[in-house]
């Protein structure tokens, strides 16, 4: 996944320039000590600056370092005034890096973040779920609203309990972008994607029993780049219509291989599902040849695992004669 962000990152049209407004690199003076100053200047500077190695040796740090502890409260804020003020000006690639920021502070088994997940889980989500992260609709966004759910997800795995119900919260709030009929294909693909990294339970409650809205969402998406409406913007609705079905099919096709069994050619799935109907049968279809293959090839290679056996038996057989 960080590699597709790192592709994402070289292939953006935009490279960011140091800016106060976008960045602010130090906090304010009475609250840190001039070494953890510099330290904080240093980490942020390394992390959102132009050379590649020194960047990836401060995400290194923020992992490992113990050191992180005095300034974590800063880094929280300033990730979060970053995401927010870059999904302001659509810059892709700082983004980017203040979500891999964000996922080496939690692979730091030093650090606590709960009393700043209230800052962090808000802003990590607005980059999954936000209408608009890029200023080109080319660029790959799709890499960075994966990445963003990953980090969700991590962030509920570790912190929710029975008292905050932050992965209840979290689920609803993907359900209810999903089903929401005014919300852009790119907010509900980055909902597709939240509830499908909690696993195969979410997608079976959540998302399968609302195919058909999503459905009805690409059609809807396809009819207006089709018949001229918003021509301005054909090639995006049909690149969004696209990733929409493509996550769907991926999440979708395993759990109906596993819970249903068709051989109407489709009719069922059509009836069901909308326009994603076909695409789904394709793929389960698809599924269960490769599984159909497996079966096989397994029963394939136990034969041959007992045929040297047999063989030995044989000549022993034959000796004793």
């Amino acid at each position: 996944m960080l590699k597709k962000l790192d592709q994402t990152i070289k292939s953006a049209r935009f490279r960011p320039k140091p800016d106060l407004v976008l960045i602010n690199l130090s906090p304010k003076a009475h609250q840190l000590s001039k070494e953890e100053q510099m330290y904080f200047r240093k980490v942020t500077e390394a992390a959102f600056g132009y050379n590649d190695q020194m960047r990836n040796e401060c995400f290194g740090q923020l992992i490992s370092d113990y050191q992180v502890t005095l300034i974590l409260p800063y880094l929280c804020s300033f990730i979060r005034e970053t995401i927010h003020c870059n999904l302001v000006f659509t810059d892709l690639t700082l983004l980017i890096y203040a979500m891999r920021m964000t996922k080496s502070l939690l692979s730091n088994n030093h650090l606590d973040l709960k009393p700043y997940i209230h800052e962090l889980l808000p802003a990590v989500l607005s980059c999954a779920l936000a209408k608009k992260i890029s200023k080109y609709s080319s660029d790959n966004h799709w890499a960075l609203r994966d990445f963003s759910t990953y980090v969700v997800a991590s962030i509920c795995e570790v912190y929710s309990d029975r008292l905050n119900n932050m992965k209840e919260r979290v689920v609803n709030l993907y359900f209810s972008a999903i089903r929401d009929v005014n919300k852009g294909l790119a907010t509900t693909y980055g909902a597709i994607r939240g509830l499908s990294s909690f696993g195969e339970a979410e997608v079976e409650t959540y998302l399968l029993p609302n195919v058909m809205t999503i459905s009805n969402k690409i059609r809807k998406a396809l009819e207006m780049a089709q018949y001229g409406f918003h021509r301005n913007n054909q090639k995006q609705l049909l690149s969004e219509a696209k990733h929409v079905q493509n996550v769907m099919v991926t999440v979708c096709a395993p759990i109906l291989l596993k819970t249903r069994t068709v051989s109407d050619g489709g009719l069922s799935y059509a009836k069901e599902f909308g326009y994603l109907g076909k695409p789904l049968y394709i793929h389960v279809k698809n599924l269960e040849s490769v599984e159909r293959a497996h079966t096989q090839q397994a029963q394939h290679m136990q034969r041959f695992s007992r045929f040297p056996q047999d063989i030995g038996a044989g000549r022993a057989w034959l000796s004793l004669g």
